[in-house]
């Protein structure tokens, strides 16, 4: 029983630890965002605190044919 329970949790922790998302400073006023996952991505929207977004393009996202918007905070 404990043993179930043990492997329920790690398979639950994995599956929550499994995606993450994470920006890098490039030193000349722009982020790069990166992100690990091992899903596939139908879509992506998040919101930077602190900051103004001034407009998101490039990356995997313009190679798989995703268009990118950035408003306020908000990247979509």
């Amino acid at each position: 029983m404990l043993r179930r329970l043990f492997v329920s949790i790690l398979v639950i922790t994995t599956g929550l630890m499994a995606n993450s998302l994470s920006l890098s400073d490039n030193g000349d006023g722009t982020w790069s965002v990166g992100y690990e996952t091992s899903e596939a991505i139908g879509g992506f929207q998040f919101t930077v605190d602190g900051a103004t977004i001034n407009s998101a393009s490039g990356g995997d996202a313009a190679a798989n044919g995703f268009m990118t918007s950035a408003s306020g905070s908000t990247v979509l």
